[in-house]
């Protein structure tokens, strides 16, 4: 990947000694040039670089420092040129054959300005901008960014130019799209690498989602909406199934394969509001101003679009094939002392998305019916019309919600916000004998995938094996299953096929295993099979779990990628 890119600074009245920008790890030492004003004996120094949660996915910043500070009252222009990317993954950044997209929100893949002192954990906190972007692509391959689209056709490539008035961070996608649009006050366009059977469905759910989130939520701030697909492996090696940027989203491959799964569309497409609209200022109510918010327009679009039933299922046990725990999974955390106060989750906790998810989603959901729905989506567009594309402080922002309510909330916040106490005489999350003895026999399986999402892989296994070797009898929360079947994944992982086979037979052999999980159970074991070079028994497999999706309708998606398998 080659860039070249003006970046202009406004004028200020004081002089600069130097500016600063950040990019990708991933990109060699830039070429700058200063196009204004004039400066003498300019130099380019390179910062250390700031290493986020994986190799490759850090942050460097560099310096452009003149002999002389820049001149005040003065608009600063620079031009910068570089190269870097290849195939290697960035947090949403990924640049390959099949197909290439970018997040400026998460990946310096052009040069930002930081918003503020420069994060230690190599996160970008960079500033919108305004102007052009122009990606050239191979013949056959189409572009998609937010703003007015020009293309211009060369010999063999194509450009594509996209301006944008409203300020947002850069992103795009591309690949050999073909498009499928619905009309409608706002227009959505979906663009797939391949056929599928649920683009125009797709197309139309996110529709609905988007007028029913603009009508409750407050205007929809862009002109189109996009959903560029990306496939699942590149976008797993990115660090995502779904990922919202200003005026589009992401999506995997995955999703277009199965049923229309309106909580992950209800979630992303609810970030255009909850975590780009309207962005946290400080860590305090990092979370859940931008994800429980966004999970809680997610049960909104649920209930609005599939009815109470689904939305309550959702509430309790999770949405099936997408995020599969609901208030059962935070009592699951609270049961394996990993719960933490909403207010100040963590960014680095694993457990935080979690409980953000969950216990986040539901709190906001009980603060909507405290008030009445329609009085809470009031205060939100009234949080959001002061603090359009800008950020807000957690504190700030409740005042606000209690101030447009016209309501004393700080005992509400204090029982939900503040405290780790499940709050009494509420009826959305509660503590029911079967779920404190479901929460309380998986407990130690929950402990040990917290140790997972840690990297402690090696203390997970030899937990899980504990837990195995000392399942409960009987069984009826599927203590053996989920030890074993996690056991086995991780063989699996690590290229350890005779115990990853051994470990999903005996998760299969296990007691009440959970229908929503046994289709991917199904086709891991198919997957240890075909590498095995046991087609037979990959075949049995890879039928069951097509037959276990199909009980649940095609929810959980293992069906299609089975069919995929035995397809090849």
């Amino acid at each position: 990947m080659t860039v070249s890119t003006l970046v202009t600074l406004p004028a200020q009245p004081a002089p600069r000694a130097a500016v600063e920008f950040s990019l990708s790890e991933q990109f060699e030492a830039p070429r700058v040039t200063v196009v204004r004003p004039r400066v003498e004996n300019m130099r380019v120094e390179r910062g250390a670089v700031r290493p986020y949660s994986r190799p490759g996915w850090g942050t460097v910043t560099w310096s452009v420092r003149p002999a002389a500070p820049f001149t005040p009252n003065v608009p600063i222009v620079l031009r910068v040129d570089y190269a870097g990317g290849g195939e290697r993954t960035g947090f949403i950044f990924y640049v390959g054959r099949d197909a290439a997209f970018a997040a400026g929100l998460n990946t310096a893949w052009y040069p930002e300005i930081e918003e503020g002192p420069l994060r230690p954990d190599g996160r970008v906190r960079g500033l919108r901008g305004r102007g052009m972007l122009s990606v050239t692509v191979p013949r056959g391959w189409r572009v998609h960014a937010p703003g007015e689209r020009a293309v211009e056709r060369r010999r063999g490539t194509v450009r594509y130019r996209f301006t944008t008035r409203t300020p947002v961070f850069f992103s795009f996608g591309a690949g050999p799209y073909t498009a499928t649009t619905v009309k409608g006050r706002v227009p959505i366009t979906v663009y797939v690498l391949r056929r599928h059977g649920q683009t125009r469905a797709v197309a139309e759910a996110s529709a609905r989602i988007v007028e029913l989130f603009s009508n409750a939520f407050g205007k929809y701030p862009f002109d189109s909406f996009a959903l560029a697909e990306v496939p699942s492996e590149a976008a797993n090696a990115a660090g995502f199934a779904g990922a919202s940027v200003d005026g589009m989203m992401f999506l995997s491959t995955e999703f277009l394969d199965k049923r229309v799964n309106v909580a992950y569309y209800g979630h992303e497409i609810g970030h255009q509001w909850f975590g780009n609209m309207l962005r946290v200022d400080g860590a305090a109510g990092s979370w859940m101003l931008s994800e429980a918010l966004a999970q809680y327009a997610s049960l909104y679009a649920v209930g609005e679009l599939e009815g109470s039933a689904a939305a309550e299922g959702y509430r309790r046990e999770g949405y099936p094939g997408y995020f599969d725990e609901g208030a059962a999974g935070y009592f699951r955390l609270a049961a394996a002392g990993l719960d933490h106060r909403l207010r100040d989750l963590p960014g680095d906790l694993p457990e935080s998305r979690t409980l953000s998810n969950t216990k986040g989603q539901l709190a906001w959901e009980m603060l909507a019916r405290t008030l009445g729905r329609s009085r809470f989506h009031a205060a939100l567009r009234q949080l959001i019309r002061e603090h359009r594309f800008g950020r807000v402080r957690w504190d700030d922002a409740l005042a606000s919600i209690a101030r447009t309510a016209g309501r004393d909330l700080q005992p509400f916040y204090a029982q939900w916000f503040d405290s780790t106490e499940v709050p009494p005489g509420q009826t959305i999350l509660q503590w029911t004998p079967e779920l404190h003895a479901m929460a309380d026999a998986l407990a130690e399986v929950t402990r040990a995938e917290s140790l997972l999402n840690r990297g402690q892989a090696k203390d997970a296994a030899e937990l899980l094996g504990k837990i195995a070797r000392e399942a409960p009898t009987p069984d009826p929360f599927a203590v053996a299953f989920r030890a074993h079947d996690d056991l086995a994944q991780l063989a699996f992982d690590d290229g350890d096929l005779a115990p990853a086979r051994s470990e999903i037979d005996a998760a299969l052999r296990a007691p009440n295993p959970p229908p929503r999980e046994l289709p991917s159970a199904h086709l891991l074991r198919g997957r240890i099979a075909l590498a095995q070079g046991d087609r037979a028994a990959a075949t049995e497999s890879l039928r069951a779990a097509i037959a276990a999706d199909d009980r649940l309708g095609n929810r959980i998606g293992a069906g299609i990628q089975a069919r995929a398998l035995l397809d090849r």
